[in-house]
């Protein structure tokens, strides 16, 4: 079964590259089909969040009570196997679907 992973952390150093700061705040997966699937909410002390997957997504970053979730309308693409990192806002949430 295929998963997005979701790391959170509360800050990136300043190496001239965004390089996420250890340890991680907390950790979810999540998985994507045909259908949007969301995460919980993020955790207080989170400001970025980097994502893994096994499998192409479009992703979407919700606020707090938002009822949209994401579409091929509004997704951005994240291939498989490629980490990518985002600033995001305690809260928020990550919906994906998956794709080609």
């Amino acid at each position: 079964m295929a998963a997005t992973y979701i790391t959170e952390f509360a800050s990136c150093g300043n190496f001239g590259l965004p390089i996420p700061q250890a340890p991680a705040v907390a950790t979810q997966a999540i998985s994507p089909s045909s259908s949007a699937s969301t995460s919980a909410a993020f955790n207080a002390l989170t400001n970025y969040i980097e994502i893994n997957t096994d499998t192409p997504i479009l992703m979407a970053v919700l606020s707090g009570a938002s009822t949209v979730i994401v579409s091929t309308a509004n997704g951005w693409r994240v291939p498989a196997g490629v980490p990518r990192l985002y600033g995001v806002s305690k809260g928020q949430k990550l919906s994906v679907i998956q794709t080609s």
